[in-house]
């Protein structure tokens, strides 16, 4: 990770396969699209920035929609953006890597189902 003059950190994935780039770049793409259908705001460049981080550490994507919590108390995206370097929770069902799964991670979760937070691992 490198800081960036602005203030914020870059991240950059270096030597991948081809078709694993462009499947993970058509999946932030689409997340973006999600979020802003649902309401978020920003540019869908800015969609894509701010849903990365999320989809790497397993935090719900709804959380970038106006009046949601991402779960870290009293802290803003960059402050977010550092927590998320000492614990990241990678995300271990498979469904949420799906259009269905992204939307529930956009609209947040089903009533009587608690979303997780950050760090906490998923329950199977």
């Amino acid at each position: 990770m490198l800081t960036e003059p602005a203030g914020t950190w870059s991240l950059a994935g270096r030597d991948m396969p081809p078709a694993e780039v462009l499947a993970a770049d058509k999946h932030v793409d689409a997340a973006a699209r999600d979020l802003k259908a649902a309401g978020a705001e920003g540019t869908l460049e800015q969609l894509r920035a701010r849903a990365v981080p999320r989809l790497l550490s397993g935090r719900p994507l709804y959380t970038l929609l106006p009046g949601q919590d991402d779960g870290l108390p009293g802290q803003d995206d960059g402050a977010a953006a550092a927590a998320e370097t000492t614990g990241m929770a990678p995300r271990t069902d498979p469904a949420e890597t799906t259009a269905a799964g992204r939307a529930g991670q956009v609209r947040g979760p089903s009533p009587g189902r608690a979303a997780p937070r950050p760090g906490q691992g998923r329950a199977g």
